[in-house]
């Protein structure tokens, strides 16, 4: 029996969607603000706007990934308007050559780092640096 789609749907209930075409999708935004304990809760939306104006030594994801799930987190980092060099402890978070990215350290420099995780655990990163 087919399924006749509603024309809106805001929860799917944890159904699976097959086939299906996603038109003008959004991804929601959550605002963070740099501490010495950063926690960031992907259940609040996939993408972080990050402000970095002090140094993370611990970086925390919570609700990122489960098995058999990706989930894939775009953080848009923004530091602050200082000349004080700004730093993150990605902790177990492995980047290409196992080299954490180089943050830009000038006043209001904006860098995109993404991350993927498949099951909650291990999370894989890339990034891009020194938007203008």
């Amino acid at each position: 029996a087919a399924w006749d789609a509603p024309s809106s749907v805001t929860n799917f209930g944890g159904a699976e969607v097959s086939n299906g075409v996603l038109l003008n999708m959004t991804e929601k935004t959550q605002a963070v603000t740099a501490a010495a304990t950063t926690t960031i809760n992907f259940a609040l939306g996939p993408v972080v706007l990050l402000s970095h104006g002090t140094d993370i030594s611990s970086l925390v994801f919570t609700n990122f990934g489960a098995a058999g799930k990706a989930a894939t987190m775009t953080i848009i980092r923004t530091k602050d308007n200082s000349g004080t060099a700004r730093t993150i402890n990605w902790g177990s978070v492995l980047f290409p050559g196992g080299t954490d990215p180089t943050l830009t350290q000038t006043a209001n420099a904006v860098d995109v780092i993404t991350l993927i995780s498949t099951n909650g655990t291990q999370i894989v990163g890339s990034s891009a640096s020194a938007f203008a």
